[in-house]
């Protein structure tokens, strides 16, 4: 495979296109790593041109976002840190008030083309710490779950 290949296999993983690639890392790289409530609330304002929020939603620093055009956060939803969402077309949907633990990790990369890939999260629900979803044949949980 040549160079130029290998680039466009790489970016075609990581967004829905070239410029939204550059777009939303972009976007992480200026404001992802902000540590406080002044990183917070730059990335609830910001994190907009990426991703679809419901209301506000709390993104903590260094929360990774692939294919962020395919993320969508409630109201009051929160991301802590070092969580990491990977949402190919199916989409990851997490729904109001629901808490995302630190390290965990909902993953759709739907190499297998599967019709309804993709993770949706229902309202005031608890992702615990390292907890590992992946959505390729499509995962929902329901309201008020809490996963260990």
């Amino acid at each position: 495979m040549k160079r130029r290949d290998l680039i466009r296999l790489y970016l075609a993983r990581q967004a829905a296109s070239p410029g939204r690639y550059w777009l939303e890392q972009g976007l992480q790289f200026a404001l992802g790593g902000m540590p406080t409530l002044a990183g917070i609330a730059l990335r609830a304002v910001f994190y907009r041109l990426i991703l679809r929020m419901d209301g506000a939603a709390a993104i903590e620093k260094n929360v990774r976002l692939r294919f962020a055009s395919h993320i969508r956060l409630g109201a009051g939803s929160y991301l802590d840190e070092g969580v990491y969402l990977h949402a190919t077309p199916g989409g990851i949907e997490i729904g109001p008030g629901t808490l995302v633990m630190h390290g965990a990790v909902l993953h759709v990369y739907n190499f297998r083309g599967l019709p309804r890939a993709g993770i949706r999260i229902g309202r005031d629900g608890l992702i615990g710490e390292y907890t590992v979803i992946r959505g390729q044949g499509g995962v929902t949980i329901g309201d008020r779950v809490y996963t260990s």
